[in-house]
């Protein structure tokens, strides 16, 4: 896995994703596909296609018909998951 967070995150493997503040809020808590796209400097079409393809990729929720979130938490702890493996 380690492999895989090096090809695919490149420089951003080796950054934190923005830790939560002491003042969040519940939106604090759960994130985009642009959060996340921004976060791993890579395409939100890229995000897409982990969800669809890696069996490991937390799986996102909806919030209304339109408004897809993954819960940051999850995000976070498959990140460490891809640098440590």
């Amino acid at each position: 896995m380690k492999e895989f967070a090096k090809e695919h995150f490149g420089s951003a493997a080796e950054t934190a994703i923005p830790p939560d503040t002491a003042h969040s809020t519940a939106y604090d808590t759960v994130v985009s596909a642009d959060q996340i796209a921004e976060w791993f400097g890579v395409t939100v079409g890229t995000v897409w296609y982990w969800n669809r393809s890696l069996p490991d990729f937390p799986k996102p929720f909806n919030i209304s018909r339109r408004c897809t979130r993954w819960k940051k938490a999850e995000i976070n702890d498959w990140f460490e998951r891809c640098r440590t493996t």
